[in-house]
């Protein structure tokens, strides 16, 4: 997190947890104030992530950015990031009501990307 007062300026959450190899870590998530946008926060934060995922023993470290967000795809550029992988996520909405919240799993997305993302790599 970085702080200019007692006011959050941004921050970035990063983990061991990628699932496809033990020895990468995951920027999972970014965020910076309007206030702050344009400043170089958010490349501090990235740096200060991968440091620290360095440190705890990560050899690489992905992400994953959504097409319309060309801002965060030049940021992770800028950060010696590359493209990797392009997923397409299908969806086919279901008849109202069928299912429940709980058994759907919000992160298979994500790791159907990571694990594309880990395959092309290898």
């Amino acid at each position: 997190m970085m702080l200019d007062g007692d006011r959050v300026a941004g921050f970035v959450l990063g983990s061991l947890s990628f699932e496809q190899r033990a020895d990468w870590g995951c920027l999972e998530w970014i965020a910076v104030d309007p206030g702050y946008q344009g400043r170089g926060v958010a490349s501090r934060l990235v740096k200060e992530c991968c440091a620290r995922l360095a440190a705890a023993g990560a050899v690489c470290v992905v992400t994953d950015v959504e097409r319309r967000n060309t801002a965060s795809a030049e940021l992770m550029r800028r950060n010696g990031f590359a493209e990797e992988a392009t997923v397409s996520l299908f969806v086919r909405p279901l008849a109202e009501g069928s299912g429940s919240a709980r058994a759907r799993d919000a992160s298979a997305p994500r790791r159907h990307l990571t694990r594309a993302a880990a395959e092309r790599v290898r």
